[in-house]
């Protein structure tokens, strides 16, 4: 339980840590280019600003959702702790797939005026399909992952329950 407890932490803080960077370098690399600034609708920076600082504060529910799992906790305290963590998960999955297609889509539309103006409406529609895809096969990639290791806690934990 402990080993699974700490793979739980783990992955929650690489998780909120590589989000962080992306936000960072996203920020910098936009906001600090005005070659991009002067090409890219406002709209659409906001947009991702938005959407990255977001994402942001979701890991970081996540990651302190996760820190209140606790080996030295009573089993009954770890249950319901993990119960509140396996419900944002859940939470999580609903809203992120649809809300990121949903966010490449409106990055499309505002920048639609240059993508059509330069014939470049095909390249954006394919694009986008494939962004969706890498989407779609993050969020399985991650929903296997995350399943495996909150049964294996949950799994744990019962034992730990039914030995008392």
């Amino acid at each position: 339980t402990s080993s699974s407890i700490e793979k739980l932490h783990r992955r929650n803080w690489i998780m909120f840590s590589a989000t962080l960077f992306v936000v960072i370098i996203v920020m910098v690399g936009i906001l600090n280019n005005p070659e991009i600034t002067s090409v890219m609708n406002p709209n659409s920076t906001t947009t991702l600003l938005i959407f990255l600082l977001l994402t942001l504060i979701v890991f970081l529910y996540e990651v302190t959702l996760a820190s209140k799992i606790s080996i030295t906790d009573a089993t009954s305290k770890i249950m319901e702790n993990m119960m509140k963590y396996k419900k944002m998960v859940i939470y999580h999955r609903l809203i992120s797939a649809p809300i990121t297609a949903l966010i490449g889509g409106l990055i499309i539309f505002f920048e639609r005026e240059w993508i059509i103006e330069k014939g470049r409406l095909i390249l954006a529609i394919l694009f986008f399909i494939v962004y969706c895809l890498i989407v779609y096969l993050k969020y399985r990639s991650l929903k296997r992952e995350q399943d495996s290791m909150i049964k294996e806690i949950e799994s744990n934990l019962n034992e730990l329950n039914e030995m008392k």
